[in-house]
């Protein structure tokens, strides 16, 4: 599918593509990331095991601008991510996807165009977060979704990829809060998990700037009320700059 200019973001392309399927399933491949060569067979058969399966995605591993294979994307969470499961959406809301966008990458992932559709698409108005925002819609329901812990997918990371880019400029971040107050709004995530994520992206900003901040040393944010009260301030005024 080719477009007479560059249109600056890939969702528009991932609602043109899904649109333009004539097949059940999809597989958005981008032009930067690899897959193992059995990534389609393995990801394939959990479909044919579960007729309702809404989506399936695997383990990913960084590659650097030379090709050269570095660290695993998903990590911690206890033992989550070293191996496969399969659980409601739901579920995966409230155990990971909710606090954080836990597919890395869309080529990751195979998923049933007609969940796609009927969740709406990518919303074209984020920039960063409109992944994220789509699978919180795709998993609000019953139906069960996938996990392979086998890295099958290597994913480019560079500093000028998009993503790269705008998450130095201050722009992720704050789709991100976007993301976080319409999912509470809208019923996606319940108050406890609102308020588990408010409190990691708090916690992350704020390890990340803490210099700006006057904090130096070794930061135990987590034990911290008082620095994630002031940080909460502050990224307050931050989001409301940015929009």
């Amino acid at each position: 599918i080719q477009n007479s200019e560059n249109s600056g973001s890939p969702f528009v392309q991932w609602n043109r593509g899904v649109e333009l399927a004539e097949g059940s399933l999809v597989w958005i491949a981008e032009s930067d990331d690899v897959a193992r060569s059995d990534f389609l067979e393995r990801l394939v058969a959990k479909f044919d095991e579960r007729s309702d399966l809404v989506l399936a995605w695997c383990q990913s591993r960084r590659i650097c601008e030379d090709g050269r294979e570095s660290d695993l994307i998903l990590t911690g969470n206890g033992d989550l991510w070293e191996r496969d499961f399969v659980c409601r959406g739901s579920d995966a809301i409230d155990a990971h996807i909710g606090c954080f966008c836990s597919i890395p990458n869309i080529s990751s992932a195979l998923f049933r165009r007609d969940a796609y559709l009927a969740s709406g698409g990518a919303d074209l108005s984020f920039r960063m977060a409109a992944d994220w925002k789509l699978y919180l819609k795709m998993f609000s329901s019953s139906r069960p979704v996938a996990f392979l812990a086998s890295d099958l997918n290597l994913h480019r990371s560079h500093p000028a990829t998009v993503r790269q880019v705008h998450s130095s400029d201050g722009w992720a971040l704050s789709e991100v809060f976007d993301v976080i107050f319409w999912a509470k709004q809208s019923g996606r995530i319940s108050g406890k998990v609102f308020s588990r994520t408010r409190d990691f992206w708090f916690r992350a900003w704020l390890v990340n700037h803490r210099p700006q901040l006057g904090f130096s040393g070794n930061l135990r944010v987590s034990k911290s009320a008082s620095m994630v009260s002031r940080t909460r301030a502050i990224m307050g005024l931050i989001v409301c700059v940015f929009k």
